[in-house]
């Protein structure tokens, strides 16, 4: 889960930002496992509905990657 470096800094440890698993958590959400062996916390689906939203592509967007895709590259 990162090395303390300086007081309340952290560097990154590998796996630390890779998703291992994502475990229901009844109907409220989901627990995220992290490659590191973290596993803390609950995401709510209305937590993640509302950072979807906010970081959705627009159409113009999804269009471009679309043609990006097609076109071999």
């Amino acid at each position: 889960m990162g090395q303390t470096v300086f007081i309340g800094m952290k560097t990154f440890a590998a796996g630390m930002n890779e998703l291992a698993a994502l475990n229901p958590v009844g109907n409220y959400g989901v627990q995220a496992a992290w490659k590191d062996g973290h596993d803390t916390g609950i995401y709510t689906w209305d937590m993640l509905r509302t950072i979807f939203e906010s970081k959705r592509l627009s159409a113009e967007t999804l269009i471009e990657i679309d043609k990006h895709i097609n076109s071999g590259l």
